[in-house]
């Protein structure tokens, strides 16, 4: 995952190739027992059962053995999962983003859009993904939920 704020001019170039990069690497390098001790080592010294943080994240009865094995497989596979995250993605952006999904059957490249709303002593972060591929459902139909009214009391805040 690579963060940075849109007024950064290198989210056009120069980040595309760091995030490639890291990929390269990642996909050559990385283990699924280096992450998992990396992992581990952050959550104990928080005071944390990693297994347990674990299990409440994947939710239900998972097992860690079974997710980090998964994770295994899939580092070697090169089945990555990229993302950019801005708070406002330029269309140059969004393209090479679209253009790299269609390229790579098994990464996915997503960018994640942040707006900043502030009013009436609240904060709230709204992501918009963008890049993903939707896939037709077994019957044929999308569900759809429509947003009817938003606050006119919250305006867009840049930090």
């Amino acid at each position: 995952m690579e963060v940075k704020r849109s007024s950064d001019t290198r989210i056009r170039r120069e980040v595309v190739g760091q995030l490639l990069e890291y990929a390269a690497h990642a996909s050559a390098y990385l283990s699924a027992e280096r992450l998992r001790g990396r992992f581990e080592a952050h959550l104990l010294e928080k005071g944390s059962n990693p297994d347990e943080v674990l299990r409440q994240f994947l939710g239900g009865d998972a097992d860690p053995e079974t997710f980090w094995n998964l994770v295994e497989t899939r580092l070697r596979a090169g089945q990555l999962r990229l993302v950019f995250v801005a708070d406002e993605i330029p269309p140059e952006l969004r393209r090479v983003v679209e253009f790299l999904n269609r390229q790579m059957a098994s990464t996915e490249v997503l960018a994640v859009e942040v707006k900043q709303y502030v009013g009436q002593g609240l904060t709230t972060l709204v992501p918009r993904v963008l890049g993903q591929t939707i896939k037709p459902s077994a019957s044929g139909s999308n569900c759809c939920i429509a947003l009817t009214r938003f606050p006119g009391s919250l305006s867009p805040r840049t930090p």
